[in-house]
């Protein structure tokens, strides 16, 4: 997908490319095109001396995309009690901008942090428990289990 790339954000580019300089050399003859990659990443080429380089511009948005969204449509069909707090929470973690578990844990201190950049979350006053994954560079949230007490008493959550 071709998206525009403000002169602004030249500032921060980071290099992609063996041979091309880590800071652009000012002024920039020409961007060359501008492209979104598969991973929400912003590139440019740009032509330096005899040279074309690629130049990474960053994660496009700050806020987290939600993924296996269908697990909480599945769960709040099965157990409606938690249909109110699911949606809440998922209107909030659609807007989040953590970089790391300590500011989830701070908004949510009941939440647990497991190694692997999981997130054990508390629902209904711990009647249920959702397991999710942060990928902080990426922006992405996985959702990885859902279930009752008892049924999360029965996995590992580093594992699931």
């Amino acid at each position: 997908m071709w998206v525009p790339c403000p002169a602004a954000n030249l500032e921060r580019l980071h290099s992609s490319n063996d041979g091309c300089p880590g800071t652009i050399p000012a002024p920039v003859s020409k961007i060359h095109l501008c492209i979104l990659t598969p991973y929400w990443k912003r590139h440019i080429i740009i032509h330096i001396g005899d040279i074309y380089c690629n130049y990474i511009l960053g994660y496009i948005g700050s806020t987290l995309r939600v993924l296996f969204k269908s697990r909480l449509h599945k769960f709040w069909q099965k157990h409606p009690d938690a249909r109110g707090a699911l949606q809440a929470w998922l209107s909030e973690a659609e807007r989040a901008q953590w970089q790391m578990p300590g500011q989830v844990t701070e908004r949510y201190p009941t939440a647990s942090a497991v190694p692997g950049n999981r997130i054990v979350f508390r629902i209904r006053r711990n009647r249920y428990r959702m397991v999710v994954e942060i990928d902080y560079q990426r922006k992405d949230l996985y959702i990885l289990f859902l279930g009752t007490h008892a049924e999360y008493n029965r996995i590992d959550a580093t594992e699931v």
